[in-house]
């Protein structure tokens, strides 16, 4: 298959220069796979995006190495165009060569506005159909009518009947691909002039993949009754659709084609229906008739997913995402049928465990010092992207903006409690996309780089404490325009009361605020009972409803809410504990980090599962030692629930965002 990459992807070669200074305006070198094929050719990424931070960056992590003849190459980004780069320091300009790339030069014939909207990770199939195409210079409309068809598989005009329409969008957000705006809006344009499609409501489902499994889920609803021979209705807040006029064909073999995916995995809900005698048989899948057995069949499905596709060391992080996603809910309908599931699939699931905690850690140690650098927008990959991100959101929105940091909280136990959330508040929406944490997943580590904004390399003064939280929230925002009175902060709750007064001096009068709830970080390191313990005492936490009457609070003052974790937490079995005394910075069951490797290294020798951690990120002169797998700093086979490590429980983390449900 032809890759774009090939031609940044040349100007790498090893031994040609040590200093690389590049213009990528379009943020080339930040795809992820650009970036660990430059990684793997032996040479570091640096963005310019701050002078101070990255003079630091500069003299601590490749100067002083050059200065003792040490070998090593730095790529230095810069996302402005070429003449820009004559704006670095001078001692820069004159040590390194210089390169450009864009979007234009890559695909010379197509619109550059309307191409650089596209998400990065979509190149790949315009460019396969780009190196086919032998025609003219293409304007927006045609560049549009291009990537519908070569990325997003519709042509309007050949969309000829709902079927085609449902199975193409099914595609798209299966997938989970973007629709940028103007594409969307060029789409519903054309749509709209079939009479087909007059009823559809073509604005929210077809860049919205939330929005899209929404409608579906009402939709499927009306057309079971309308399959057992029933009148029916779809009401939604100030709408009503009949479900004859909107048509929406599940019946069709394209269509069925997703639907067990679609309830097995989550994005549609099985609902009861009395006359399910009535119905086909392969609706059925969407119908709660018996719930136990339907929880087990749907373990069985995700455990099939997963055993069947199993992301590995070459996939992408957005697979690894996904995987997480179906893992957090296998952990947790497995506790829900734990007193009758079945021995085989309870072995089931332990080797799918095995499996998945080797093949992530190989990805985290050889794939996680690309991501620190791929872009925050669309979405936060990373939780240092949440600060950027929203201050993008802030730009652009003119919104007050709340972020809720529930210290310590898995995926696992995020679905736990977004659901209590929506059952308790059914006029808001939840919109959640799991993101990755730092590491080490330590509190002091993760939780700063989300109130920084900045990988934990910036703030080495303070990377084993959490004191300066607040500090490192009221400097970003100031740095974004605020002044520190439109800056609010608090950490610690999670036992008080909400009232009316909760939160006033920090709520009133401000146009962001940052909380820390640590009430699920504390369940966590008094819990004796494992992971199913954990699972429970997070439920009763949810359904004490302390966080939704910090949402609500929250909305009423008219803030827009996210909510997000940074870290999760998993059981695992002692290993013994090191006495290092004061010759470790921090402790705990999870991870130490020293400043000494060869205190490091001696420990490593004492304690053969663990992992010397050098994936980046970490302040120079810093050096942490991971427990391996699900081991433990901890007294010899004991069972603790813990964090610190790269297990994809402790790693992946939720993000999410809560709006009035429209």
């Amino acid at each position: 298959m032809p890759d774009w990459r090939e031609k940044i992807l040349n100007q790498f070669q090893p031994k040609v220069a040590r200093l690389t200074l590049v213009a990528d305006p379009d943020s080339l070198l930040l795809e992820e796979q650009v970036l660990t094929a430059i990684r793997e050719r032996g040479f570091d990424i640096i963005p310019f995006e701050d002078g101070v931070e990255f003079r630091y960056a500069y003299e601590t992590q490749y100067r002083g190495k050059w200065d003792r003849n040490e070998e090593t190459d730095l790529v230095v980004v810069l996302r402005a165009p070429l003449d820009d780069l004559q704006n670095l320091p001078y001692d820069l300009l004159r040590a390194g060569r210089q390169l450009s790339f864009s979007l234009h030069e890559v695909f010379p014939k197509l619109s550059y506005p309307v191409v650089d909207r596209l998400h990065r990770s979509l190149l790949d199939p315009l460019y396969e159909a780009y190196v086919d195409y032998d025609g003219a210079e293409l304007g927006d409309r045609a560049t549009k009518d291009f990537v519908l068809k070569s990325v997003f598989k519709i042509v309007p005009e050949m969309t000829t009947s709902p079927a085609d329409f449902l199975k193409a969008l099914l595609s798209v957000h299966y997938r989970n691909m973007e629709i940028p705006l103007a594409i969307k809006h060029h789409l519903i344009e054309r749509l709209k002039k079939k009479e087909l499609f007059a009823t559809w409501p073509l604005e929210e489902i077809i860049g919205d993949r939330h929005r899209f499994y929404s409608f579906l889920q009402k939709q499927w609803q009306a057309y079971l009754l309308r399959a057992a021979g029933g009148p029916s209705e779809v009401r939604e807040e100030g709408k009503r659709y009949a479900a004859e006029e909107l048509d929406v064909p599940f019946e069709h073999h394209d269509v069925r084609a997703y639907l067990d995916n679609l309830f097995i995995e989550g994005h549609l809900k099985p609902v009861g229906f009395p006359e399910h005698e009535k119905l086909p048989g392969w609706a059925r899948v969407g119908i709660v008739i018996d719930p136990e057995a339907e929880q087990l069949e749907r373990l069985e499905g995700l455990l099939g997913a997963l055993e069947r596709g199993l992301p590995n060391s070459d996939s992408s992080y957005r697979e690894w995402l996904n995987a997480a996603g179906h893992w957090a809910d296998v952990c947790l309908i497995s506790c829900q049928v734990r007193q009758t599931l079945p021995p085989g699939l309870g072995e089931r699931m332990r080797s799918v465990r095995e499996k998945l905690d080797t093949l992530f850690e190989n990805w985290m140690r050889e794939r996680y010092p690309s991501i620190l650098n791929v872009p925050y927008l669309p979405k936060p990959v990373m939780v240092h992207h949440i600060a950027p991100y929203l201050a993008h959101y802030w730009r652009t929105n003119h919104r007050k903006l709340a972020l809720v940091v529930i210290d310590g909280l898995s995926l696992c136990q995020w679905l736990i409690v977004r659901d209590q959330l929506q059952v308790r508040l059914p006029t808001i929406r939840v919109v959640d996309e799991p993101i990755f944490s730092s590491v080490p997943t330590l509190t002091a580590v993760s939780r700063q780089a989300i109130f920084a904004g900045k990988i934990p390399l910036y703030f080495s003064g303070s990377v084993t404490s959490t004191e300066k939280e607040e500090i490192h929230w009221l400097r970003f925002w100031q740095e974004v325009g605020l002044s520190p009175a439109d800056i609010g902060y608090r950490r610690g709750l999670g036992n008080e009361a909400v009232n009316d007064r909760w939160g006033e001096s920090v709520v009133e009068e401000r146009v962001v605020v940052g909380v820390v709830i640590d009430k699920v970080d504390k369940i966590i390191h008094g819990m004796q009972l494992g992971s199913v313990g954990m699972i429970e005492s997070v439920r009763l936490w949810a359904e004490e409803g302390y966080l939704e009457k910090v949402v609500q609070r929250l909305m009423e003052k008219k803030f827009d809410v996210f909510i997000t974790s940074d870290h999760g937490n998993v059981e695992s079995v002692g290993q013994g504990v090191p006495h290092e005394g004061c010759l470790v910075e921090s402790h705990g069951m999870r991870s130490r980090l020293y400043d000494d490797p060869r205190v490091r290294d001696e420990v490593r020798r004492q304690f053969s599962e663990t992992i010397c951690w050098d994936g980046g990120g970490l302040p120079t002169g810093l050096y942490a030692l991971l427990a391996q797998g699900r081991t433990a700093f901890a007294m010899r086979e004991s069972r603790v629930v813990s964090h610190g490590g790269i297990t994809i429980e402790e790693v992946i983390v939720p993000f999410a965002t809560v709006c009035p449900e429209e």
